[in-house]
């Protein structure tokens, strides 16, 4: 049940960085780039999902053995989700994919990756 929980809080996380994705196309872009626009965008998702990850690990009250497993899934099936998603059903080539992970040109989305795999194992041995 733990981890059917988890997938839960997971997809809360799909709705926080498609909806803040689409906040930050409209009202970000035009204004300050593509690239300010993707870092600002990734920061404010890391910033939600470790809210929702904090509030969730209270919920779910995982050992910290099960919260580092959940936060490996979480990671897991964002790389999947994002590459399967993004690729097969939206059309995005490989390359463009490949380059939000460039952190040395800016791109800040394995952030995101790092806030879901760390953030629960850290929070329950914290118990925040």
């Amino acid at each position: 049940m733990l981890y059917l929980k988890s997938l839960a809080v997971w997809l809360s996380f799909g709705v926080v960085a498609v909806t803040l994705g689409g906040l930050r196309d409209v009202f970000l872009r035009p204004r300050v780039g593509e690239l300010r626009a993707h870092q600002i965008g990734t920061g404010a998702v890391c910033v939600v999902i470790a809210v929702i990850i904090v509030l969730s690990m209270r919920w779910l009250q995982p050992t910290p053995s099960q919260a580092a497993a959940i936060g490996a899934l979480w990671a897991l099936l964002t790389v999947v989700f994002e590459f399967t998603v993004f690729h097969y059903i939206a059309g995005e080539p490989w390359q463009r994919l490949l380059a939000n992970y460039n952190v040395m040109k800016g791109r800040l989305w394995p952030l995101v990756l790092v806030t879901e795999l760390v953030l629960p194992y850290v929070t329950v041995r914290l118990s925040i």
